[in-house]
């Protein structure tokens, strides 16, 4: 089974650790941010903005770096090419990334950076569909600096694509051991807490993934995606209870609680706990009514309403109860 994760994911994977490097070089940190932001899709509504945006900035970045080639008193020629590496990389043109992050890896004498630029050269392979040769730059890298977290997140990504589920498994909780230490600060993501419980969950290894799940709630707070997915694994060992603790964590903070409540009944309905199941449906209906008008008739909010309506009417009566069982 592959649970690896999108370009999008190996994107912000080597977007955070810029950052993370980049808060001690506040220098270089406009325009990597910028690159950061564009392969995440955070900036522009649409591609073809972005994909303009993008060339502004490597038309920018160019220009620094023909005036630094041209003033032997400039020193940072290879942050540049690592700059346009990385927006490049945004912008999916991979075949002209590769030679900047080369050029950069050769430039460049700065450890921390150097291990940055590795990890953001090893993604941008796998971005390109280039799994082996990904997977031998995070090996480089990883002999090289063995503390960088993000390769091992990296590699663990690649390792799950190729369906090395049991090595990649090693890698995510080697990243995390890592992350987790404070003498390096990294920019750990609540994705990896979710993609190694995923991944877990495969090897069937429920547990395991229950406290992956569990770490990343205590570190990022009841966040719905973590929470989700330990709901389900709760539900699969047939904890319902445990399952419905984790969904009153999420009702609580939820602005919206009329999506939540309907699952609660779906819970308790499942476990043939009807009376609590229809109390539940009923708060649905009652979060729903108080919604505006618009949002009532939205088709979504219409077919939660059907199901939780088709719900209550398969919940008999305790009256109905009592007949059925005098018949």
């Amino acid at each position: 089974m592959n649970t690896g994760s999108s370009r999008g994911d190996e994107a912000q994977t080597s977007f955070v650790f810029g950052v993370g490097y980049l808060r001690s070089e506040p220098r270089y940190l406009g325009c990597y941010c910028l690159a950061g932001f564009l392969a995440l899709g955070l900036l522009l509504p649409n591609h073809a903005s972005g994909h303009g945006a993008i060339l502004i900035q490597i038309g920018e970045v160019t220009k620094q770096i023909e005036a630094a080639t041209n003033n032997l008193g400039m020193t940072n020629v290879g942050e540049l090419y690592f700059q346009r590496a990385e927006l490049r990389r945004a912008d999916k043109t991979y075949e002209v990334a590769e030679p900047d992050y080369l050029t950069a890896e050769t430039l460049l004498k700065t450890e921390p950076l150097l291990a940055t630029i590795y990890t953001g050269h090893a993604n941008m392979l796998a971005e390109a569909e280039r799994l082996k040769d990904s997977l031998a730059l995070f090996d480089q890298t990883i002999t090289r600096w063995p503390q960088t977290a993000e390769a091992y997140i990296g590699r663990a990504r690649v390792q799950s694509r190729l369906n090395q589920r049991q090595s990649a498994i090693k890698d995510y909780e080697q990243g995390l051991h890592l992350a987790a230490s404070p003498d390096k600060p990294v920019d750990v993501q609540p994705e990896w807490f979710l993609e190694l419980a995923k991944l877990q969950s495969s090897a069937r290894e429920p547990n395991a993934a229950l406290r992956t799940l569990d770490s990343g709630i205590k570190r990022f707070g009841p966040l719905v995606m973590l929470q989700l997915e330990a709901i389900e694994l709760e539900l699969a060992g047939q904890r319902t209870d445990a399952a419905l603790k984790r969904l009153d964590a999420i009702i609580k903070t939820a602005p919206r609680k009329e999506t939540w409540y309907a699952k609660r009944g779906d819970i308790l309905l499942a476990a043939k706990r009807g009376e609590e199941a229809r109390q539940a449906y009923e708060r649905s209906l009652h979060s729903v009514r108080l919604l505006p008008n618009r949002l009532q008739q939205n088709p979504p909010m219409q077919k939660l309403v059907e199901h939780i309506q088709a719900a209550l009417q398969s919940i008999q009566s305790p009256a109905s109860n009592s007949l059925a069982q005098t018949n």
